[in-house]
């Protein structure tokens, strides 16, 4: 079959180089090359003269091209050799329901791609990863719209996220390896109570998972894992005191036992009966933080002690700044962080949207330099350096500006919201500038025109060029000028749609009006790259065509 094959494709290029002889075709082309089934279209594969060229096949393969240049993929792994051979596993001319791709999908070596099949992942059948569902990559879904029966093996994610849904709801992040392994989903000792932010202590030790993690349908473990509250004992444990102690139980009890107090915790049982009982984070203070004495040689004082506001015994950390609000607002006597201050209580500058999700610290930042306080004990306190009345009239008092002073004189919200800086929901390219998108420019990405003049440089929006070449690599290489316009329009560059031959010096009549543009404006290379020749091309007889009558005629003159 080889050797037929052969002497096909011999048949096929050593009849192209007499004027006189006949093409013969080798064979039908596959389904996926159908439109190229012409006797006009060989040179679009083939080389003249030569077999096939594997960078003719990825110059329309681009999704294929770009992974080979990078070497990732089973294309991009292959050595030059085999990468120059695309026949040798992809036949065509077979017919048009001869499979294109030579291969064993059920034996074929997965650990070619870069991606090597272990464990359970062996025994996953191909459709079940490589589904339209589980494309990732932009080139590739952009593919499979102009191609929707076609069948393609490319744009897979590496990641776990990439085929797996996340049933943790992203809240432990992405490293699933940390947890998980491919032999099993379940976790095999891999997972450290003690990276999170409540290590197991104690007898917490000895609690089963599903007694904190559990389902809210009830039952074994959440794979979910939502978040569980537990800022306080109370947050899991009922309260024995009814809340007559407040939640600070550390300041009785241990993580060793219920039962184990802490000394002293007895002796606080005496400061319940007075007016003042100890709640909160004030049943772990020493008796002589309020009491004293505060002096060397002086006593302790137990009586006449005020304590109806906080003002009485806490200096006020935040300098000043809140002195008319009252400190219950936002603190608890459980402790002073964290607060219980909430958006709905930010009223002098309402956060909404994306704002809501902002960090205090973001805009209430520690920039301020109050001066030292000395505390009854005679201790030296330095109050919060933390500003609460922050500058926020304008964007600009919080954002930097990203475009570099580009829209001087013009507020931020012509064009962003709150909701998001991108995409910028209130700029129209049509209203706003003097450039209007039409045709394939609408659905061109901002970057594509709006580059960084350098790496660290905002992204460029004014003086941008308006010209074509400006953008786009003149792939005709200056052969016929900068108006691009006399050839083609904004819909695409091909065809080119304005371009009508009757209007050049060389007017198509006859057998001249049914060739194809390749037959006399070959590929020839230019500095390394194959461009299309359009000048100069001959207009003589003799400039294209070989002379049947061997100079015979060469004295008659036309």
């Amino acid at each position: 079959m080889g050797v037929l094959r052969a002497i096909a494709f011999g048949a096929c290029f050593l009849a192209a180089a007499g004027a006189e002889a006949q093409i013969v075709s080798p064979g039908e082309l596959s389904r996926a090359h159908e439109s190229l089934d012409s006797l006009k279209s060989c040179t679009k594969c083939h080389e003249s003269g030569r077999r096939l060229s594997a960078d003719i096949c990825l110059s329309c393969h681009k999704e294929l091209k770009t992974r080979v240049d990078k070497g990732t993929g089973l294309h991009g792994r292959l050595n030059a050799t085999e990468r120059a051979q695309c026949q040798n596993c992809h036949h065509e001319h077979q017919g048009r329901d001869f499979p294109i791709v030579d291969w064993n999908e059920k034996k074929f070596d997965h650990a070619l791609t870069g991606f090597v099949l272990k464990f359970k992942h062996e025994k996953v059948a191909c459709k079940e990863c490589h589904a339209t569902k589980s494309v990732r990559a932009d080139d590739i879904k952009a593919w499979i719209t102009h191609h929707p029966k076609g069948r393609t093996f490319l744009g897979l994610g590496t990641t776990c996220a990439g085929c797996h849904d996340d049933p943790h709801a992203q809240k432990l992040g992405a490293d699933c390896q940390s947890c998980h392994d491919e032999a099993s989903w379940k976790v095999r000792g891999k997972f450290d109570h003690a990276t999170t932010d409540f290590p197991l202590l104690g007898k917490h030790k000895r609690v089963a998972c599903d007694k904190c993690h559990a389902t809210k349908t009830g039952g074994g473990l959440d794979a979910a894992f939502p978040p569980v509250e537990h800022a306080a004992c109370s947050s899991c444990h009922q309260d024995p005191h009814n809340k007559r102690f407040g939640q600070r139980c550390e300041s009785c009890h241990t993580l060793d036992g219920w039962h184990t107090l802490k000394k002293g915790a007895v002796d606080r049982e005496f400061h319940d009966k007075t007016r003042f009982p100890l709640v909160g984070a004030h049943a772990g203070v020493e008796c002589a933080s309020c009491h004293g004495p505060f002096k060397r040689g002086g006593a302790a004082k137990f009586k006449g002690l005020a304590f109806q506001t906080c003002a009485s015994c806490h200096l006020d950390s935040h300098a000043g700044q809140l002195a008319a609000a009252a400190c219950d607002r936002c603190h608890t006597v459980e402790s002073f962080s964290p607060i219980r201050f909430k958006l709905a209580d930010h009223k002098a500058y309402l956060l909404e949207d994306a704002h809501a999700a902002v960090g205090c610290g973001e805009c209430h930042k520690e920039t301020l330099r109050p001066q030292m306080l000395t505390a009854s004990g005679g201790k030296v306190f330095r109050p919060s350096a933390v500003d609460f009345h922050p500058k926020h009239d304008r964007c600009e008092s919080c954002h930097e500006d990203p475009h570099g002073g580009q829209f001087i004189g013009k507020k931020c919200d012509t064009c962003h919201t709150t909701q998001g800086f991108r995409p910028a929901s209130g700029f129209v390219h049509d209203r706003d500038t003097a450039f209007a998108l039409a045709g394939a420019h609408v659905t061109a990405p901002c970057s594509g025109c709006h580059l960084r003049p350098a790496k660290t440089a905002p992204v460029q929006f004014h003086g941008i060029d308006k010209a074509c070449a400006a953008c786009h690599q003149d792939v005709h290489f200056g052969q016929l000028g900068a108006a691009c316009e006399r050839c083609h329009d904004l819909s695409a560059f091909q065809p080119a749609a304005r371009f009508d031959h009757q209007k050049t010096k060389f007017a198509l009549d006859g057998k001249h009006a049914k060739l194809t543009c390749e037959r006399c404006h070959p590929q020839v290379d230019v500095k390394g790259t194959r461009v299309q020749r359009f000048v100069p091309t001959p207009t003589t007889c003799e400039g294209c065509h070989k002379d049947p009558h061997g100079g015979a005629f060469k004295r008659f003159k036309p």
